[in-house]
């Protein structure tokens, strides 16, 4: 299954990671879908890493961000790379971990954050990542994806837009957040189109979170079911889907 050739100004997105435990991460996609026996109905695979092996992560599949910069959100933490303390496969799982410790002399935690920019883009398909959420006020584990390239509007955020597959925020632990963040629709104005579901037990069984993101249509919200952790890449529920604005 192949995507659609890519036209001026549509929006290819790639995948970022933050602090959780992950079973399995697959993408499924293509303009005209056909049935698989290995996929949700109407979906073809054309990605996937079910996190075999043990170590690093595998450096075909991800990239790090690296830094201590706040990322706009003074966040505390500095994203390392390459640094099994932060970010390792082990017993079929990626593990991305925050830890207190000192760090470059001026931070006091560390963290990693995984991306598939430079490995891996798409455009349209249907996303399932299967997590376990860290304990913890302070914590903000987080599935999303920004664009590529960024070439429209003033060349930043959130002209390029955003989609936030998941973000549990510590403080509020069991709402699971899904937004969508545009130039129009962005939190900076109080615009963002965003949905919130309650998973009581986020934080101690995996979920399955999926976004199945079409032209001009996408669900912004999370929709899961429980599965075993050695069911990866499970087919869940599907939501209603809900419009969402280009601009």
């Amino acid at each position: 299954m192949t995507f659609s050739q890519l036209q001026t100004g549509c929006l290819r997105v790639t995948l970022t990671l933050m602090v959780l435990a992950l079973g399995g991460c697959v993408i499924h996609g293509g303009t005209t879908p056909a049935p698989s026996s290995a996929s949700p109905e109407g979906w073809s695979l054309v990605w996937a890493d079910e996190f075999d092996g043990a170590g690093l992560p595998d450096s075909t599949r991800w990239d790090y961000d690296v830094g201590g910069q706040g990322w706009g959100n003074n966040e505390l933490q500095y994203y390392t790379a390459g640094r099994v303390e932060n970010a390792r496969i082990e017993e079929g799982l990626l593990i991305i971990e925050a830890r207190r410790e000192a760090w470059l002399d001026s931070m006091d935690y560390t963290s990693a954050r995984l991306v598939t920019r430079g490995r891996a883009d798409w455009q349209y398909g249907r996303l399932e990542i299967r997590a376990r959420l860290p304990h913890g006020r302070g914590t903000w584990p987080a599935i999303w994806m920004l664009p590529r390239d960024w070439d429209l509007g003033d060349g930043s955020w959130p002209d390029n837009g955003e989609i936030d597959i998941m973000e549990h925020v510590g403080y509020d632990p069991g709402v699971i957040h899904a937004t969508v963040h545009t130039k129009a629709h962005n939190h900076m104005d109080g615009t963002q189109i965003g949905r919130q579901i309650e998973i009581v037990d986020a934080q101690s069984e995996f979920h399955t979170y999926a976004l199945e993101w079409m032209r001009n249509i996408s669900p912004p919200t999370s929709t899961t079911r429980r599965t075993s952790p050695t069911r990866r890449g499970s087919v869940i529920g599907r939501s209603g889907p809900t419009t969402v604005p280009s601009t």
